[in-house]
């Protein structure tokens, strides 16, 4: 699908493989392609279902929502294989009224047993600061271990609970974010620190030790590699601020992280 006129080839004969289907079913068949959608049964448009997204998934929750808000009532079922579709509707199910269900394969999954509420709740922030379509995940650093993480331990999930409430990024919801990534990603302790402005500190009975992400994501990458051959070639590559793109929260400003004195 890199060349767009191979995808242009496909839209029109999916529009065509739809208009067969046409007297066959009692059901509307609604195309929508880009900024346009038409009603194939009748030929007439059908601006209900027009949606400024330039993202196929994001259209398909968009279609579902507008569903439920003209009261349909039935069961709707998603027919993708596309991650950020899942995670969506794990979400989007938990808000809305009736069944929402996705095909795997040959079988229907109703998407609200996929997870909890308190889990669905923050599974899109946890599926953006792993890695998404749009957002580069951590190096070695699975998707699965951490969503178990946040599965099983309520304070990963409370570091999450603000992401995306506003439009911009505050700082105490940064400072979670980082904290976040510190114990679920890395597996730092951050259960002790506390937000102050520009760093993060702990009680009594601490040393402190100033370091930036980019540092931390350096030692990890070295533990990981110690004993290889290429062990070398990776210590000479320190991580800096284009090591992770699309994370203007995770910078290379200089922060306290704090640690029990031996």
């Amino acid at each position: 699908m890199v060349n767009s006129g191979n995808k242009v080839r496909l839209q029109k004969l999916v529009k065509e493989q739809l208009k067969t289907q046409i007297g066959r079913t009692p059901c509307n068949v609604i195309y929508c392609e880009g900024d346009k959608s038409i009603n194939l049964n009748t030929g007439v448009a059908s601006g209900d279902y027009v949606f400024k997204h330039t993202e196929a998934d994001t259209m398909l929750i968009s279609a579902y929502a507008k569903l439920r808000t003209e009261n349909y009532t039935e069961a709707v079922v998603l027919d993708s294989e596309d991650t950020d579709v899942y995670v969506q509707a794990a979400y989007v199910s938990q808000q809305l009224i009736g069944d929402l269900l996705i095909k795997r394969k040959h079988e229907l999954i109703n998407c609200r047993t996929m997870l909890s509420p308190d889990v669905a709740d923050i599974i899109i922030p946890l599926h953006v600061i792993t890695g998404s379509d749009h957002t580069s995940g951590f190096y070695g650093h699975g998707k699965k271990p951490v969503l178990e993480k946040a599965i099983t331990a309520p304070a990963a999930r409370e570091l999450l609970r603000r992401v995306g409430e506003t439009l911009e990024l505050e700082d105490d919801v940064r400072a979670d974010m980082k904290a976040f990534v510190l114990s679920n990603v890395y597996s730092e302790s951050a259960e002790s620190y506390m937000w102050t402005g520009q760093s993060f500190q702990s009680g009594t009975n601490s040393r402190r030790r100033v370091q930036s992400v980019s540092h931390l994501m350096m030692t990890r990458w070295i533990t990981m590699w110690k004993g290889q051959t290429t062990s070398r070639i990776v210590r000479s590559i320190q991580p800096d601020r284009t090591s992770v793109p699309h994370r203007p929260w995770l910078d290379n400003r200089e922060w306290e992280v704090s640690t029990s004195a031996t």
